[in-house]
């Protein structure tokens, strides 16, 4: 703080289906390149980020990068308090199957430490129950 002062801080990844759900619940509010939301600033640094990141294989009319591995595991089964979650990321990124993956970016705020506090408290209660 003494350095930057209140400056905004961001995040930016390249996700398959786990991965969003995870970090837009961790963090509350994630930032996409299908939304009308994102705000102009954010849509163009997350543009950037993927050109940069991913060169050719970020096909920008698509908003997602092509030739991506898929992570072993992205085909299980979810919970349906996560199946929202992973439906928004499929109306988003329907392709990731054939190995295409979402570009999203999450800002460091106040609401972002408030969800993730939530987050931590949620899943320290969810192993307190399990050890009791």
């Amino acid at each position: 703080l003494r350095r930057y002062g209140l400056r905004r801080i961001y995040f930016a990844a390249l996700t398959f289906p786990t991965s969003f759900v995870s970090l837009s619940r961790t963090f509350g509010r994630v930032y996409t390149l299908h939304e009308a939301a994102t705000p102009p600033w954010e849509r163009a640094i997350l543009r950037q980020f993927a050109r940069d990141t991913y060169g050719d294989d970020f096909d920008e009319s698509a908003g997602i990068a092509r030739h991506q591995n898929v992570p072993q595991g992205e085909n299980r089964p979810v919970p349906d308090d996560i199946a929202q979650r992973v439906a928004r990321y499929e109306r988003m990124n329907p392709e990731w199957r054939d190995g295409c993956s979402l570009p999203i970016m999450m800002r460091l705020d106040v609401p972002t430490a408030v969800s993730t506090l939530k987050t931590s408290a949620r899943r320290l209660v969810r192993r307190l129950k399990k050890a009791a």
